[in-house]
């Protein structure tokens, strides 16, 4: 063995593991979850009878939790066939007055059923806020009561674990799992459940709404659906191996960071400091051109999606504007029509979103 070599074996600081700090804070190191690469599961059946065994004691909160966002999900996606009906009305009425016979017909503007109509849709929504701020409420107490027990559990389990898990898990790897994880656990019970029932519904009930205006217009509007479903899976394959390789040169460079510092009079003592910069330098080097390759491509998701909801959007308008002058659809469907073709791809992304999260 050269004697440069074991001067570099003697100055590189000795850690008490071999396994780098997992990064990243709660739900990971940027991007989207469905797009990120990242640990998968060792035995997902065995992990999710243990959450629910924590979500036992809370079934009937949760319960009504759902029924709670059901219900706000139902009357937010009721709103714009109702609103659409006051657009109906002031073209109708607008349109009477451009015939030549206005002056024998009844062309004064009905203020007090549009009036009517505009407060339906007030109290739907406001009833749907109502519901979404109790179930919120609710569901961050059941959240966090959860997420007690678990602390308190880790904790007691922390304490029995022999000294030679330690000494085989590095200190980061462990912290993360205390807190970055439970974190994950966190969000994911709070905020997604509640989203991912949700979107199930708003597919649905959209689906349901565009059917009973026009079978015909629904099918114009779907044909957006596999394009979606398409740009969200192939995106998240061309992005996954870039995020891995971020995770694991971010990995790589806390480790390495927590090793320098840790032995800081070794490295002082044996003048190793350039080197040490040199090798810090090529490991960043190397996460900063993963992370820019990675961000760049989620950072087109949105554009994508955009587009092709406004691809739907122009669908919808052409489609729609032909029916009406054959008097199959009125005005007011057309507008109900766009604004649910507005909202039909978000819920798609959100559920892809919402499950690869839960698998990591």
């Amino acid at each position: 063995m050269s004697k440069e070599r074991r001067m570099e074996q003697q100055t590189r600081p000795v850690a008490n593991n071999t396994k780098p700090t997992r990064p990243g804070g709660p739900g990971g190191f940027g991007g989207p979850a469905f797009a990120r690469g990242g640990e998968k599961p060792k035995d997902l059946k065995n992990t999710t009878r243990k959450l629910l065994k924590y979500l036992k004691p809370h079934i009937i909160g949760i319960v009504i939790v759902f029924a709670l966002t059901i219900v706000a999900t139902i009357l937010t996606i009721k709103a714009p066939k109702i609103l659409g009906q006051a657009t109906t009305e002031i073209f109708r009425v607008v349109m009477l007055r451009n015939t030549p016979l206005a002056g024998f017909l009844k062309t004064k503007m009905d203020f007090e059923k549009i009036f009517g109509i505009l407060l339906n849709v007030g109290i739907l929504y406001s009833v749907a806020a109502l519901l979404n701020f109790l179930q919120g409420y609710l569901m961050a107490g059941i959240t966090q009561n959860i997420v007690k027990k678990m602390r308190e559990d880790i904790n007691n389990k922390l304490e029995r674990l022999p000294l030679k898990f330690y000494d085989g898990h590095s200190h980061g790897d462990v912290i993360s799992r205390v807190t970055n994880d439970v974190d994950l656990i966190s969000n994911t019970l709070q905020q997604s459940l509640t989203q991912f029932i949700s979107g199930i519904v708003t597919i649905i009930g959209i689906t349901y709404m565009m059917i009973t205006i026009n079978l015909n217009l629904t099918l114009l509007t779907l044909i957006t659906l596999p394009m979606s479903a398409l740009v969200t899976v192939f995106i998240a394959k061309k992005s996954q191996k870039y995020f891995a390789a971020q995770q694991r040169y971010l990995g790589e460079l806390t480790g390495r960071a927590e090793e320098v510092y840790g032995g800081f009079l070794a490295v002082k003592t044996y003048g190793r400091e350039k080197d040490e910069v040199q090798r810090f330098k090529e490991i960043n080097e190397k996460l900063y051109k993963e992370s820019k390759k990675a961000q760049f491509i989620t950072g087109i998701i949105m554009p994508v999606m955009n587009f092709i909801g406004n691809l739907g959007y122009i669908i919808v308008a052409v489609g729609g504007g032909v029916l009406v002058t054959k008097k199959a659809i009125t005005v007011g469907d057309v507008q109900a029509f766009i604004q649910y073709s507005r909202q039909f791809n978000q819920p798609i992304v959100q559920i892809a979103n919402i499950v690869n999260m839960i698998q990591s």
